[in-house]
Formats: structure tokens, C-alpha cells, sequence
């Protein structure tokens, strides 16, 4: 888990991930829209098990439908070996 807050900046749609979030969370990560209108940048791998539970669910239901378009709808993946730059999308 990733407590606290970090300051970057953000140039041209993009920005650096700190370091100690490779550290601990690899060079793949997926960015994704959150409940707030906000980002969410999360390791690609724990992404994964949420996209598992999220396809599980029925999908009948407006409330799982919504969730599915936001969460999986919106997702996009980094790959962060090369620069460590997240790219924001346009």
C-alpha cells in the first residue's frame, strides 16, 4: 500500500513515478478513472485481480454495468521501464 503524498510535475501529459512507488510496484501499473472524477494508478498486477472480481460479478445489474465502464472502461497501461513516466491520456 502507497501512503502519503508526493509532489510532481507534470509535463506534456506526463509525469515521473517516484521512485519508491517502483520499488515497490514494478515497472507495469494501469491508470484508471476513480469514483471522484480522479486518477488512479495502480500495479498492473493488483489491477488484475480487481478487472477478475469486477467480470465476475452479474452484470445485470446497472450498479456493475457503471462500475465496469468506469473502472474497466477508462483503463489504460503503463509500462514504465523505459523513462518512468506516466503518460496522462488526452
Amino acid at each position: 500500500m502507497f501512503i502519503g503524498t508526493e509532489i510532481v510535475a507534470i509535463n506534456n501529459l506526463k509525469f515521473p513515478l517516484p521512485q519508491r512507488f517502483i520499488e515497490e510496484g514494478g515497472n507495469d501499473w494501469v491508470l484508471t478513472l476513480g469514483f471522484e472524477q480522479n486518477l488512479v494508478l495502480v500495479p498492473a498486477n493488483v489491477f488484475s485481480s480487481i478487472e477478475h472480481s469486477m467480470r465476475s460479478l452479474n452484470i445485470l445489474n446497472p450498479n456493475t454495468r457503471m462500475l465496469q465502464r468506469l473502472l474497466l472502461g477508462s483503463a489504460s497501461f503503463q509500462d514504465l521501464a523505459a523513462d518512468n513516466l506516466v503518460s496522462l491520456p488526452a
